[in-house]
């Protein structure tokens, strides 16, 4: 909101109550007192508090709004990076082979015969089975 668009004697640097302030900044009713105080709470928006009540002013707000802005998210992987030739993360296939391809190879791997973990020579301990009585 620019200068030109604030209600007649107030300015960017005004103290305004919490519910007033939501009113004349989000006139559509997106943002309460109960709002502004809980970003407050966060860290997002600076408040003063005058005899008991709190104040901000509308220059806070965007001060605020800036520190809420939400970045657009960039992706890590994918198609976007491939095409600029990087991969990265559990996914990248070295040598352009095909994602198929190398799951396939790996369970090749994992379905093979594990190593044997005794001696050759070890043979099995036999005992005695002793039956147990019933009650």
């Amino acid at each position: 909101m620019n200068s030109s668009q604030l209600p007649k004697g107030i300015s960017a640097d005004t103290p305004l109550r919490l519910d007033v302030a939501a009113r004349v900044a989000f006139p559509g009713g997106g943002m309460t007192a109960s709002g502004l105080r809980r970003e407050a709470a966060r860290g997002h928006l600076t408040i003063e508090r005058i005899a008991g009540k709190d104040f901000t002013t509308l220059g806070a707000i965007a001060e605020m709004r800036e520190r809420c802005r939400v970045q657009p998210h960039r992706r890590d992987s994918g198609s976007e990076n491939a095409a600029m030739g990087q991969t990265s993360g559990s996914f990248s296939i070295p040598d352009g082979r095909s994602a198929q391809a190398h799951l396939h190879k790996i369970a090749e791997r994992l379905k093979r015969r594990s190593n044997d973990t005794s001696d050759a020579n070890t043979s099995p301990i036999s005992a005695t089975v002793i039956p147990l009585g019933s009650r």
